[in-house]
């Protein structure tokens, strides 16, 4: 039974326990009257029989937030998101090395925002602060942890990036697909994948999660219902939402490039004897789908090459948004899908 002591100025609350095969005790005090100490002592008994009385993790912030990560976090998340909270933890890493958690005060936590706010948008800082402390409460919630250091921390940053830099203009746009429609090679399918994001408004895990099955020539249609799953190296990984599961039309620019990527892959495959397993439709000659960082370096190739304005591959999903609003085309039902 927890035991309950008087003190000078109230109540106190302290349970011994058992914690991997050692005497530890829990303490808390503050309490005004002798009710809210016996209330707060059943809580504690209630705790220790459903062993769920621990002392506080001697984990430093890094090794905890990567175990909340994997445990909470990544089987639900889509792959940019989950990519944020793998960025976090490496900016953990950088900023807080080996220290444990139980001893991070809310001064270090401050100085760590104020410093990284040098050099980050004030967006990227909001996004830091939010998922440490998303985890950091967490930990007091799971009683690994005494205090939530995170909590009333200020933020600052630096500009965000221009909205204009978020999507391509029209004729900028035009001169992606023109080049990336021409010379379609298996070593270069990166730049169908560019063609098809930008005709689509489909995500890079979508795009590299697509099969061939899901193709239908005939009706000029794309069928979205898997994602590639960049965090692990491969395989498919469900759409980032039920709403993501759709199948949309094609136009018929696109149906005559895929039909030439399909051609010009399955008489490849055939004379080198490679099967390709699960039917991927970017399947390249090395038998590799196109990582997340290869995307990024070949947009990055080709806005130096064309002398265009250099976007990230998710920006292309705002390119397609916003050429179907300059063309007349009712997107806002759905605006808010398509921004995701």
């Amino acid at each position: 039974m927890a035991q309950i002591i008087k003190r000078q100025n109230g109540y106190s609350v302290r349970e011994f326990y058992m914690y991997k095969g050692k005497k530890k005790s829990k303490n808390q005090g503050g309490f005004k009257t002798k009710k809210e100490a016996q209330n707060y002592a059943v809580e504690l008994d209630h705790k220790k029989l459903n062993h769920e009385l621990i002392a506080e993790t001697e984990d430093s912030f890094a090794d905890y937030f990567i175990d909340w990560f994997k445990n909470y976090k990544e089987p639900k998340l889509a792959y940019a998101t989950a990519l944020r909270y793998l960025n976090t933890h490496h900016e953990i890493i950088k900023y807080f090395g080996n220290r444990r958690m139980k001893d991070i005060t809310y001064d270090d936590y401050q100085k760590v925002i104020n410093e990284y706010a040098k050099t980050h948008a004030l967006g990227t800082v909001k996004k830091f602060h939010s998922q440490s402390h998303t985890a950091v409460k967490a930990a007091v919630r799971r009683d690994l942890l005494k205090k939530d250091f995170t909590i009333g921390a200020e933020l600052s940053g630096l500009a965000g990036k221009d909205e204009e830099l978020k999507y391509l203009e029209i004729e900028d746009m035009h001169k992606l697909l023109n080049y990336c429609s021409k010379n379609i090679r298996l070593d270069k399918v990166s730049k169908v994948m560019i063609v098809t994001a930008l005709y689509t408004g489909m995500r890079l895990a979508e795009v590299g999660g697509l099969t061939w099955d899901c193709v239908d020539f005939k009706n000029h249609k794309i069928t979205i219902n898997k994602t590639y799953d960049y965090l692990k190296g491969g395989g498919f990984k469900p759409t980032k939402n039920k709403s993501s599961n759709r199948t949309i039309d094609i136009n018929i620019e696109l149906v005559t490039i895929l039909k030439q990527l399909h051609s010009i892959q399955g008489e490849y495959f055939l004379a080198h004897g490679i099967k390709n397993l699960n039917n991927y439709v970017f399947l390249n000659n090395r038998q590799n789908i196109i990582s997340s960082n290869g995307a990024k370096h070949e947009l990055k190739h080709l806005s130096d090459l064309l002398k265009i304005k250099a976007v990230t591959f998710h920006a292309l999903r705002h390119t397609h948004a916003s050429f179907l609003i300059a063309k007349g085309v009712w997107v806002f039902p759905y605006i808010t899908f398509l921004s995701a």
